[in-house]
């Protein structure tokens, strides 16, 4: 751009404009002034200025536009006007809209099958009067299928996107409430309460499908709820997100955030329907190894039972196995950090394994599929079991698998290993961690990509290796539960303990 131009009007809104979509295209923000004050928008700037050789002269050519435009950010109304875009209904926001590119997003449209499965979620029936609340509205498709499928008015529809781009699909898609914001902001939740007084509305109800990126989703979910019941307590609230943590029969026993969002959670929850990671995945074209839970808050109908996430048969089987593990040690009680030093059993934290789509088919059993952590096969137990780190042909641990490679690592420790007197202790540990018994265990209490040593029993006498009648007659399982505990899984992935919703074909 000339420097002639822009020292008019329109060379100005040009430049600006080009900043706005460059800002959404880098990283989404919430204010003019918030992305003028970025470092990398005076480089903008700079690299927009087409007739300037000189680096100097063009680097304060920058500076002083970038100053100009955040001076008349705070003296005028040019956030004012740009808000307009989003909220004024006299402003041409489809226009406005369509003028910014389509860019591409990690944002995918919510199928009309998890739609349908939360809207049936709420005590009371949808009906054309409802207002509706979108906290992290996304593309808006369970907002469109709401308005489609139960007759609700656009003008119902209040929603919260940080996203400016998803923003403004909203408004190009007839919605008008549309706040620019962050979820956990009081400023966001103050223009929601305003935006509602000035339409004489109160929310009814509120659907939502917050991010998933680690525990934010709880965070969001605590937000919220907090506010959703200041708006209106008696307004219902349906969300689905991640629910690996509730389905965990292990969370009762952390503390810290995770145990405030377990007792807030269970306090107000009335009912969770919960969807495997694989149709999630089917469902929303997106990669997840979590299964998803339908969280449903209904005020005054707090009535949800945890146990009956899980079926009858494993509740048991856990409760009757973390008895007897409350008085004994567990592999996290011995293991060794950091250390290579006599017989040793080499533990592994490791990730869920794949073995195809069809493991049977490529000849994989039920061993190589899925959670491992002592070793993948019967056969391959000796890999594990190391005397100063070398194994029988005298070949050190981290080269047992590689070729030609000998003795390029000797020294490197184990990071997590049980020190034992001889080598048979060592295979006799080794050979009972892979036993269906143990590995189901870890299939029960294995929520997340971390193996929770602290839970897996160690068992003292190593004389001669446990079996599966050995592990269940110890832990006084009857028949249905050592069936249970011992039976060959082929797939890791699908908890088959959990009682699943099913999902309407499309």
């Amino acid at each position: 751009m000339k420097i002639k131009v822009l020292k008019t009007n329109a060379g100005q809104q040009e430049l600006l404009k080009a900043l706005i979509q460059w800002g959404i295209e880098l990283n989404d923000f919430n204010s003019l002034f918030e992305l003028l004050s970025r470092e990398d928008a005076k480089d903008f700037i700079k690299e927009y200025i087409e007739d300037v050789s000189d680096t100097i002269y063009k680097e304060e050519v920058a500076t002083k536009l970038q100053q100009f435009f955040l001076t008349k950010i705070n003296n005028s109304n040019l956030e004012d006007n740009f808000n307009k875009a989003l909220y004024d209904k006299k402003a041409n926001s489809f226009e406005y809209s369509k003028a910014l590119p389509e860019l591409s997003t990690t944002d995918k449209n919510q199928p009309d099958s998890i739609n349908k499965l939360l809207c049936m979620q709420f005590d009371t029936a949808i009906v054309p009067s409802d207002v509706f609340i979108f906290p992290c509205a996304g593309r808006g498709s369970d907002a469109l299928f709401v308005c489609n499928t139960y007759k609700v008015s656009k003008d119902n529809c209040f929603f919260i996107e940080l996203n400016f781009r998803l923003c403004l699909r909203l408004i190009s898609l007839g919605f008008k409430n549309v706040i620019c914001g962050d979820i956990k902001s009081e400023s966001t939740w103050l223009k929601l309460y305003n935006m509602l007084k000035e339409n004489n509305m109160i929310p009814t109800k509120s659907l939502m499908n917050p991010p998933y990126d680690g525990a934010t989703h709880l965070d969001i979910l605590m937000v919220v709820r907090e506010h959703i019941k200041a708006l209106n307590p008696n307004c219902e609230l349906v969300s689905i997100q991640p629910c690996d943590w509730l389905e965990n029969p292990l969370t009762i026993y952390k503390s810290g955030k995770y145990k405030k969002f377990f007792n807030d959670t269970l306090l107000s929850l009335t009912n969770l329907q919960v969807i495997d990671a694989m149709t999630a995945q089917k469902a929303f074209s997106i990669g997840t190894d979590v299964d998803l839970g339908i969280y449903t808050y209904i005020p005054n109908k707090q009535n949800f039972n945890l146990d009956t996430i899980r079926t009858p048969i494993a509740n048991r089987a856990f409760n009757k196995i973390m008895k007897k593990l409350e008085t004994m040690r567990s592999l996290n009680d011995v293991l060794d950090e950091n250390a290579v030093d006599g017989w040793r059993v080499k533990l592994n934290e490791l990730r869920p394994q794949s073995g195809g789509t069809n493991p049977e088919a490529n000849g994989y059993s039920h061993k190589t599929w899925g959670i491992q952590l002592i070793s993948s096969t019967e056969a391959g137990i000796n890999e594990c079991v190391f005397k100063d780190g070398y194994n029988d042909d005298g070949i050190y641990w981290t080269n047992v698998r590689s070729k030609n490679q000998y003795g390029k690592n000797d020294g490197a420790t184990f990071r997590h290993s049980i020190k034992t007197n001889d080598k048979l202790t060592a295979l006799n540990i080794a050979e009972s961690c892979n036993t269906d018994f143990y590995r189901n265990w870890i299939y029960l209490v294995k929520f997340n990509q971390h193996m929770p040593l602290g839970f897996l029993p160690y068992m003292e006498d190593y004389d001669k290796a446990w079996t599966n009648e050995r592990f269940c007659k110890y832990f006084n399982l009857d028949e249905e539960e050592t069936a249970f505990m011992c039976r060959q899984v082929k797939d890791y992935r699908v908890k088959d303990f959990i009682n699943y919703s099913k999902l309407d074909e499309e």
